[in-house]
């Protein structure tokens, strides 16, 4: 679904939609899994990151650079290496050196800061705003949706443009969240679906402020109403 890569060897999108009948049949659902771990890093970001190439190349961009510790950061590293670009990952102090490996691997440049995330992150936005750097950061770069809601458009073809009931994806930031809505929507408009899969996003315990934040929205509205 994406347009190819900067190297014609790691092509980005076109993964299969499989059954999942043993879980499915104990959830008592019709299961099927998106696996997106064949893509350059094993990760759906990939498709995020290939539209960040292309259009870095559109540009005449050489550098790209994100904050990230996770999947994001492992996914630019591996097609900036794969293009011949540079790019720069802002990470926090206490990031794992495992988490590091496979950027520094790949041959990116990583900046490790001292604070939060939410430190790195504004970090990184005056360190593209000051080197002309490409921005590989999602909820930064709205082109970037582009990319991840061609899952959607492949979930829906393979499917036979009869659209599952709902969809469940991980989140970080909420930008698969609003990616995987905004394909469907637009398949609901040219009339190649006919509804909008209710769209759930998934966060770790440990690692969850936007399902935190919406628990709370909730309950104040409860409280108030």
């Amino acid at each position: 679904m994406l347009p190819a890569t900067a190297h014609p060897a790691w092509s980005v999108g076109d993964t299969p939609l499989l059954t999942a009948d043993r879980l499915g049949s104990e959830l008592v659902v019709e299961l099927f899994l998106k696996d997106d771990t064949g893509l350059p890093s094993a990760s759906l970001k990939d498709r995020a990151t290939a539209m960040a190439v292309a259009d870095a190349l559109r540009l005449g961009l050489d550098h790209l650079a994100c904050a990230s510790t996770g999947n994001a950061a492992a996914s630019l590293a591996t097609l900036a290496a794969r293009a011949g670009l540079a790019c720069t990952i802002l990470v926090p102090a206490a990031a794992p050196k495992t988490k590091l490996a496979q950027l520094i691997l790949h041959g990116a440049r990583v900046v490790r800061v001292s604070g939060d995330y939410d430190q790195v992150y504004d970090l990184s936005l005056e360190a593209l705003a000051t080197h002309g750097w490409y921005s590989r950061n999602c909820a930064h770069n709205p082109l970037l949706v582009e990319g991840k809601k061609t899952v959607a458009l492949e979930i829906a073809e393979a499917m036979a443009w009869q659209v599952p009931d709902a969809v469940f994806v991980p989140v970080g930031d909420g930008c698969i969240v609003s990616a995987v809505a905004k394909g469907f929507g637009e398949l609901q408009k040219i009339g190649l679906c006919q509804k909008v899969p209710r769209v759930f996003g998934v966060q770790a315990a440990g690692a969850a402020p936007l399902a935190g934040a919406w628990l709370a929205a909730g309950t104040h509205t409860a409280a108030t109403t």
